[in-house]
């Protein structure tokens, strides 16, 4: 939802079928569901034991698309690649249920 909200004229000019362009859904309505999807993101993570991963996804997501550091290519393969770790470990953690760290590491 953050990548359809950033950017909605470029949706409009090259994938017309998608819920914004397509009016679908209104951008202002969009905008509210990211930041809500972010809010429920932020809580799913901390009652699966992986706070300090999803927190890490949502802050590369805000710095991908809201804050523009995905324009440059280092900053767009630097974030891509904390994007996959948080998914890599995030989902070991989960799996493992906060087990697989050592509390001394993971908070």
């Amino acid at each position: 939802v953050s990548n359809q909200t950033s950017n909605p004229e470029e949706d409009r000019k090259n994938k017309s079928w998608r819920p914004i362009p397509s009016g679908r859904i209104s951008l202002r309505t969009a905008l509210r569901l990211r930041w809500t999807l972010l809010v429920v993101c932020i809580f799913y993570s901390a009652s699966c034991s992986v706070l300090v991963e999803g927190a890490t996804l949502s802050a590369a997501t805000i710095a991908y698309n809201e804050l523009g550091l995905g324009s440059h290519w280092i900053m767009r393969s630097v974030i891509n690649a904390v994007g996959h770790a948080c998914f890599i470990f995030g989902s070991t953690n989960a799996a493992c249920a906060g087990t697989c760290i050592p509390p001394s590491v993971h908070p």
